[in-house]
């Protein structure tokens, strides 16, 4: 059995109902304050590296105005490797000449795939000392390079940088 509720209960509930919705209507215009200053700290020029292999993808990359995103995909070499090496067989003139076939057949794609390897391999280490991977890099105009390790969601590294807000390497 259902009691209706006394009329001073309800005016009541409607006064609450509408404070709830003001709080509610607040707290979504701070959220996309928040939002809105987050996109500002990634200011025009800034750019996203994510260095990281084949089988830990870079997920949820946002498009920023302003901001480079650039992926990485460092096992390109170790990939290549894989595909030549595939189903040899033990005699060694034998693989030689298979591994020779299936090299000049692959080439077209196993060669830009091992370039951008190298490539990235080279810049993590030599240009922003990246020791491990996976690795979110930003470089931004006037800040220190900053780093965020262990994770390929883009969208996470972001707000980890920004809420340690202070540069250096957030791991």
């Amino acid at each position: 059995m259902t009691r209706a509720l006394p009329p001073h209960a309800a005016e009541g509930l409607g006064a609450a109902t509408a404070a709830l919705a003001a709080t509610a209507k607040a707290t979504l215009l701070l959220l996309a304050a928040i939002a809105a200053d987050e996109a500002r700290a990634l200011e025009a020029g800034t750019v996203i590296e994510v260095f990281t292999t084949s089988d830990l993808p870079a997920t949820n990359v946002p498009e920023l105005d302003g901001v480079e995103i650039r992926i990485w995909r460092i096992d390109g070499i170790v990939r290549a490797q894989d595909a030549l090496s595939e189903g040899l067989p033990a005699d060694e003139r034998e693989a030689a000449r298979i591994a020779g076939e299936r090299f000049r057949r692959m080439r077209p794609r196993l060669e830009p795939m091992m370039m951008e390897a190298a490539r990235g391999l080279a810049h993590a280490l030599l240009d922003d000392g990246i020791d491990r991977y996976p690795a979110v890099v930003f470089h931004a105009p006037g800040r220190p390079t900053e780093v965020v390790y262990g994770m390929t969601d883009v969208a996470r590294a972001i707000a980890i940088r920004e809420r340690a807000g202070t540069g250096g390497r957030a791991r």
